[in-house]
């Protein structure tokens, strides 16, 4: 974890705490007297979460394995219940042909 992501994380939690002061204030005298912590969580959320979604400059992807083009077919339910077991192939070995 980077140095911004975790300022933006304190920031963000300090906002969060700002704001539950701010609410506090609100509900205990119904009466908005103290602005200062909205505009301290607004302004701390905000850089919180700019800080926070930047992207780090990490090391290269590895480059994603080709996909075959179509999937096996699954079977039913009892799809192999009847059909004969496959026989062990040695190595270099070709399948026979149906």
């Amino acid at each position: 974890m980077g140095l911004s992501r975790r300022l933006g994380n304190f920031l963000i939690l300090m906002g969060l705490l700002s704001l539950l002061i701010f609410a506090a204030d609100l509900f205990a005298s119904d009466q908005i007297e103290h602005f200062e912590p909205l505009i301290v969580a607004v302004i701390a959320l905000w850089l919180g979460a700019k800080l926070r979604g930047r992207k780090e400059a990490g090391p290269p992807a590895a480059p994603s394995v080709p996909k075959s083009a179509t999937p096996a077919p699954r079977p039913g339910l009892l799809g192999g219940l009847f059909k004969p077991k496959p026989k062990h192939l040695l190595p270099g070995q070709a399948r026979p042909k149906k």
